[in-house]
C-alpha cells in the first residue's frame, strides 16, 4: 500500500483527481479488507479465534473472481485490494502482530542483531532474530517458488485464482 499511498500524493499534487480517486479507492478497498477480518475475529461466530478458516475461502473467492476481471479494469485492483487487506490483517493477527510484507523491518532486525553480536559481550540472538530470519528465509524461497509456478502456468492460466488458493491453503494451516 506504501506505493499507492504515494501515487495519491503525486496525483493529488499534480492536480490528476481521477488517478488520486483510484489510488484512494485501492487504500479504501485494503482498508475495508482489514476491517472485515478484524470483524470475523471478534464476532461469535469466530470466538474459537479461528476466524482464518472462514477467511480462507473468502480470500480464495475473491482472488477468483479477479481472474474473471479483464486486465486493464480498474475493478480488478479494487478486489484484490480488499482480498490482500482481508489476508494481510488475518495473516498479522495469527502470526501475533509480526508483519509479514515488511522486509525492510526484518532485515533491519537481522542487521542490528548481527552488530550487536560482533560488537558487544553478549553474543546471544533473541528470539526476534530467529523470527526475523525465518520470515526472510520463507519470503525468499516463497519467492522462488513462486516464480517457478509463473513460468510454469503460462499467460492462460487463471493466476489470481492460484494465488487465492495458496493462501487459502496457508490460512487453513495456522494454528489459531
Amino acid at each position: 500500500m506504501t506505493g499507492n499511498i504515494i501515487g495519491f500524493g503525486v496525483a493529488l499534487a499534480e492536480g490528476n483527481m481521477s488517478e488520486a480517486k483510484f489510488r484512494l479507492s485501492l487504500l479504501g478497498s485494503f482498508f475495508s479488507g482489514t476491517i472485515c477480518a478484524r470483524s470475523l475475529q471478534s464476532r461469535s461466530l469466530c470466538k474459537d479465534n479461528k476466524h482464518h478458516k472462514v477467511v480462507a475461502p473468502l480470500a480464495f473467492g475473491m482472488f477468483a473472481i479477479a481472474d474473471r476481471i479483464p486486465e486493464n479494469h480498474k475493478k480488478k485492483l479494487v478486489l484484490l485490494s480488499a482480498a490482500f487487506g482481508l489476508v494481510y490483517a488475518t495473516a498479522n493477527h495469527t502470526l501475533n502482530a509480526t508483519i509479514t510484507q515488511l522486509m525492510t523491518g526484518h532485515i533491519t532486525k537481522l542487521g542490528a542483531a548481527i552488530s550487536d553480536r560482533v560488537g558487544s559481550a553478549n553474543r546471544c540472538f533473541n528470539s526476534g532474530t530467529a523470527t526475523s530470519f525465518s520470515i526472510l528465509t520463507s519470503f525468499t524461497i516463497g519467492c522462488a517458488l513462486g516464480a517457478r509456478i509463473f513460468l510454469a502456468v503460462g499467460q492462460e492460466t487463471p493466476i489470481f485464482t492460484i494465488i487465492g488458493a495458496i493462501y487459502a491453503v496457508l490460512l487453513l494451516l495456522f494454528r489459531g
